[in-house]
C-alpha cells in the first residue's frame, strides 16, 4: 500500500538534584537541600492544519483508477497553502474486502480508522508542498462517505469528517503525531475518473 511517512518526537527532561553535608563529626547530617524539579517543557506543537474548514468547495480534483478497479484514488485542493483531500478506496481491504469497491454510504469507524486495515482512507493534508513534501496527514477518525459513482465519473461526498495527525510505519500502521485535529463538514468530488 502507498502512504506517506513523518516522524514526530515530543521530549520532556526533568532534572532531580540533592545535597547532603555534615559540618561536624559528632553532630548528625545537615538536613538535605530541597532542590525544586525543573522539567524542560516540551515545545510548543503548532498545527499545520486549520482546526475547522467547514464546507469545502474544491480549487481542482483529480481521481485515478488503477489495478484493474482494485484501487480508485482522488485529490480535491481546498485552498492555496495548499491543504488537500484525498481518498484511497482499496478493493481487498476493510468494508471492500468480500465485495471490491462499490458504490453506497460507509461510516468511517474501526477498521476504516486505521491506515493498516481501511478500504475507505481519508487524509487531509496539510501544507503541502510537492510529492516529496506532501506536509502534515491527517488520517480520517470519523465521519461518513457516500460514494454514487465510480464508473465514468468519480462522485462522492464527505460529511461530519474527523481528522487526527498521524504517522504511518513501514508497516502501514498508524498512529498519531501530535493532538493536532481538524473537522471537515462537507465537501463533495464530481471528476473525471482516469485509468493509469
Amino acid at each position: 500500500r502507498y502512504f506517506n511517512m513523518r516522524i514526530v518526537a515530543i521530549l520532556s527532561i526533568a532534572l532531580f538534584a540533592g545535597a547532603c553535608s555534615s559540618s561536624e563529626p559528632d553532630t548528625t547530617d545537615d538536613p538535605p537541600i530541597d532542590v525544586p524539579d525543573t522539567p524542560d517543557d516540551p515545545p510548543p506543537v503548532t498545527c499545520a492544519a486549520q482546526a475547522d474548514y467547514g464546507t469545502a468547495a474544491f480549487l481542482q480534483q483529480t481521481a485515478q483508477t488503477q489495478n484493474e478497479g482494485g484501487l480508485i484514488t482522488a485529490q480535491g485542493v481546498i485552498n492555496q497553502d495548499v491543504d488537500a483531500v484525498s481518498i484511497e478506496l482499496w478493493g481487498a481491504y476493510g468494508i471492500f474486502a468480500e465485495t471490491g469497491i462499490v458504490t453506497g454510504t460507509f461510516e468511517i469507524t474501526g477498521d476504516e480508522a486505521q491506515y493498516q486495515t481501511c478500504g475507505t482512507c481519508i487524509f487531509l493534508n496539510a501544507d503541502v508542498v510537492d510529492q516529496a513534501n506532501p506536509g502534515d496527514l491527517y488520517l480520517a477518525d470519523s465521519g461518513t462517505i457516500t460514494i454514487t459513482s465510480i464508473d465514468g465519473n468519480f462522485q462522492a461526498s464527505l460529511s461530519n469528517m474527523t481528522f487526527k495527525h498521524v504517522t504511518i510505519d513501514d508497516s502501514a500502521f498508524s498512529t498519531p503525531a501530535t493532538e493536532c485535529s481538524t473537522t471537515l463538514a462537507a465537501a463533495s468530488f464530481d471528476v473525471l475518473l482516469e485509468a493509469q
